[in-house]
């Protein structure tokens, strides 16, 4: 899990060798039931990092939870997540046709932690841009 600014996350994606996949922490917070996954996620600013056109599959895993089922805590995120596009971007549908942003929901002893694999294309190439036209 990534601590640190985003342009050291970028660097250390192009060349850390000692590490698989980067992620970024979006958020981490107690979730007992479906509906408190669905609020908090939604509260969370994704907007801040998947792009109107970007596309974000989630995968999950559940450990010792109350929420067990993998593919319902899947899809309540995604939901969730889609719900606070639709309000930032002021748009209904979601073509996800662009980078992937691959999202996960770990839950842990009833803790959620969503997290962006920043070593994914999508999260890459977005934020390379975005690097480059700040350094420039």
């Amino acid at each position: 899990m990534w601590d640190g600014p985003i342009e050291s996350m970028i660097e250390a994606n192009l060349w850390v060798r000692t590490s698989d996949r980067i992620k970024l922490v979006v958020g981490e917070f107690d979730a007992f039931t479906f509906d408190e996954l669905f609020e908090k996620t939604k509260a969370l600013p994704w907007e801040d990092f998947i792009p109107v056109y970007g596309e974000f599959p989630v995968d999950g895993r559940s450990v010792k939870s109350t929420l067990f089922s993998i593919s319902d805590c899947q899809r309540i995120v995604k939901k969730a997540v889609v719900e606070r596009l639709k309000e930032t971007y002021n748009q209904e549908w979601f073509k996800e046709d662009g980078p992937k942003f691959q999202l996960e929901v770990a839950l842990l002893k009833d803790k959620a932690t969503l997290t962006i694999d920043t070593s994914g294309e999508g999260f890459i190439s977005v934020a390379i841009v975005d690097y480059t036209t700040v350094l420039h």
